[in-house]
């Protein structure tokens, strides 16, 4: 059984909060060097709830070859922002006009460890048809 203190300290590492106030900029989501296509998901809500949530969500994607435009968007309560294969290099960036919230959700155990594993059972299937290729 978890103790108060050991819940809270479970859950801060798994869900990421971050205050900003009115005019502060921050980066939310920063990708490099990836190509493996991902969501990320975040949540916004007004700092004080009787204010209605106000905000900008900037996204920078730079590909390999190419680097087309910032693409700005209004900021919402469930933001979901997709990088594909060619979206090497992403940075998500929200503007509050408004101080707010903003939070993520760690998901415990999600990893690159299934791409892992794959990548080693190929290797495995690779290397035992080249072993009885020799004989």
């Amino acid at each position: 059984m978890l103790s108060v203190l050991e819940a809270v300290s479970y859950v801060q590492r798994i869900m990421k909060e971050v205050e900003l106030k009115a005019g502060e900029k921050r980066i939310v989501v920063k990708r490099q060097f990836s190509s493996v296509p991902m969501e990320y998901h975040f949540q916004a809500r007004p700092a004080d709830p009787s204010l209605p949530l106000k905000g900008q969500v900037s996204i920078d994607r730079n590909k390999i070859f190419s680097h087309p435009p910032v693409e700005n968007i209004a900021l919402r309560e469930q933001n979901s922002i997709s990088a594909g294969f060619w979206d090497t290099f992403v940075t998500v960036t929200v503007q509050a006009e408004e101080d707010l919230i903003v939070s993520s959700k760690r998901i415990p155990g999600k990893s690159i460890l299934p791409i892992l594993l794959i990548a080693l059972l190929v290797t495995a299937i690779a290397a035992a048809i080249s072993f009885l290729t020799l004989f």
